[in-house]
Order: structure tokens, then C-alpha cells, then sequence
């Protein structure tokens, strides 16, 4: 589900998505858009790429970790 919010000049979506990888919370807050149009468009693509982040399979994603060493922390 999501929730999304319209105000002057500005665009938001909120929304908790279920992916193979792990579910998360996307938030996208925008302000002095142009035009809603342009607002939704950058919401969506963000969210598109977010997801095919989460999308990667496991054991690839597992592969790769390997390939680049241990994680490493913030």
C-alpha cells in the first residue's frame, strides 16, 4: 500500500513494498516542482530503481559480496 500528498508546487508518495530481498519503506518528498506530471515521473523512477535494487537475486548478491570482500560498516 501507499500513501501519496499533494501540495503547491510539491509531490509525495509514501509507500511499504513486499520484495524477493526484503521489504522497506520508500519515501519520496519533493518541493518547487514544476508541474505534478514532472514530480510523479521522478517519484516513479526512483521507486523503479529502488526496487530492482531489491529485486537482484539472492545468490548473485551473495556471489558478488564475496567477490568484493567483507561489508563493510558505516
Amino acid at each position: 500500500g501507499h500513501k501519496t500528498g499533494l501540495l503547491r508546487m510539491a509531490c509525495h508518495d509514501v509507500g511499504i513494498v513486499f520484495s524477493p530481498r526484503g521489504d522497506y519503506v520508500l519515501a519520496v518528498l519533493t518541493s518547487e516542482v514544476p508541474d505534478y506530471r514532472s514530480a510523479k515521473n521522478f517519484i516513479s523512477k526512483v521507486a523503479r530503481l529502488t526496487y530492482r535494487y531489491y529485486k537482484i537475486d539472492a545468490a548473485y548478491a551473495q556471489s558478488r559480496a564475496k567477490n568484493e570482500g567483507a561489508p563493510r560498516s558505516l
